[in-house]
């Protein structure tokens, strides 16, 4: 992790995890615990979380930004959890088809986003 000295008004890090294999980045959490500095009362917590992925750290591309998470397992240790789930099925109610044809349809409109370094 480590800041980025050209931001003015604002702290801006950066943290780059190399996966032992390339992965389908289908869901992706993150927990940042609270920071708070007794004599001052400053208060630290991300604004937003921005996700950047690909196969070589020179290819990263945005991804997506996450969302906060409500989950009361992270609450005892003060963590704000961010996340989202990139996997979604349409349905097109105008479409009438079997069950099995509706399920190989929405698994093919799956996002399927390849990475090695998130």
């Amino acid at each position: 992790m480590y800041s980025n000295p050209n931001a003015k008004n604002h702290l801006e890090f950066t943290m780059l995890f190399e996966l032992p294999f390339v992965i389908l980045l289908r869901e992706i959490q993150i927990g940042c615990i609270n920071y708070w500095q007794t004599e001052s009362e400053v208060y630290v917590e991300p604004l937003s979380v921005v996700v950047e992925a690909g196969l070589t750290k020179e290819n990263m591309q945005h991804v997506l930004t996450l969302d906060i998470v409500k989950d009361p397992a992270f609450a005892s240790v003060g963590s704000q959890v961010y996340g989202k789930t990139i996997m979604g099925f349409r349905n097109n109610s105008a479409d009438k088809c079997a069950l099995d044809q509706l399920i190989e349809k929405s698994l093919g409109q799956l996002m399927n986003f390849k990475a090695k370094f998130i």
